[in-house]
């Protein structure tokens, strides 16, 4: 596991999510930890974020509590495994495994490069940042 990124949920669960070289196949890397990060769980896969193999973003959004994920996406069809495009952002209550909705935004309409990134909060309400590596 590598470029893990953290993420505290609104019930106080830390999670963990991790890219490694299985990501495009079994999803993303998850861990987490009920006790402030003194202990994570056993590493369990995300099958609903596979990915390539790269840096994503997770944040949970102040104004609602809810939990944002993006990355490039190796999940939508006609998507090579490896590639870093189709940029997406997907939600969820929890950020735990299984929560994720079905529904998600391709920010880069299509085939276009999408790599490292960063989720944000920004003042205008119902709104969120995003930067990413084109």
């Amino acid at each position: 596991m590598d470029e893990a990124q953290l993420v505290e949920n609104r019930n106080g669960t830390l999670i963990a999510n991790m890219r490694w070289r299985g990501s495009s196949k079994q999803g993303r890397g998850v861990a987490t930890s009920t006790d402030s990060g003194a202990t994570f769980s056993a590493i369990a896969y995300d099958k609903e974020l596979k990915t390539p193999v790269c840096q994503a973003t997770i944040w949970q959004s102040p104004q609602n509590g809810d939990i944002y994920y993006a990355a490039p996406s190796s999940e939508l069809d006609g998507v090579l495994p490896l590639s870093r495009t189709h940029g997406t952002v997907r939600r969820s209550k929890t950020g735990l495994l299984g929560s994720w909705q079905k529904q998600h935004i391709d920010v880069t309409n299509a085939s276009k490069a999408f790599g490292y990134s960063c989720l944000t909060d920004v003042p205008q309400k119902g709104k969120g940042g995003l930067l990413w590596e084109s």
